[in-house]
Formats: C-alpha cells, sequence, structure tokens
C-alpha cells in the first residue's frame, strides 16, 4: 500500500511528536508498505547544530522511505488544518511523477 504520511513537524526535532512520526513511517515501510512523509519543512536554523545533521541518521532509522518538504508551506492554524493538508496531498501526487 502506499502511504502518504502528513505531519506538522520539522525535521530533525528534539520534540516526542518528531521522533513518533519517523519511527512510524519506519515501522510501516518494515511492514511492506511504501511511505512518503511530508513535513512542514527541515530545521534551517543555522544557529542550531541539530539543523546539520540527517533526520535518518538523528532517529536512528533506516532510509527506506522519502521525506518530503511541503513545497506549500502553510502554517497549519493561520489558514486552517484542512487546506494545509489538500496542498500537502497534491505535493505527494506531483511528487510520484
Amino acid at each position: 500500500m502506499n502511504i502518504a504520511y502528513i505531519a506538522n513537524v520539522t525535521l530533525p526535532s528534539k520534540v516526542a511528536g518528531s521522533v513518533h512520526v519517523m519511527k512510524m513511517c519506519h515501522a510501516f515501510c518494515k511492514n511492506g508498505h511504501k511511505v512518503t512523509l511530508v513535513t512542514r519543512g527541515f530545521n534551517t536554523n543555522q544557529d542550531n547544530d541539530i539543523s546539520r545533521i540527517d533526520p535518518y541518521k538523528y532517529y536512528d532509522v533506516d532510509p527506506v522511505f522519502k521525506i518530503k518538504q511541503n513545497l506549500f508551506h502553510i502554517s497549519f492554524f493561520k489558514i486552517g488544518m484542512l487546506l494545509s493538508l489538500i496542498k500537502s496531498f497534491f505535493c505527494v501526487l506531483k511528487s510520484n511523477k
């Protein structure tokens, strides 16, 4: 099964939600599914040492799934979660072509 896992997280991050998302995507792949993780984006804070770390290595998971940055970066709270989810869905469709 193809799974588009859409998560309101920035990678890498020290928050528990990002750990859960990465571990779940890894588990889905290990069970035979094809997963594409769509996130808010990557941590680009240059003052933060965590921003230079590969997310797969940081969370100690195999790179068996794709990570896509939401190209239509929209605040989940300003415009609404539904609109952001719809745009993220189209981002996944576009990336699979």
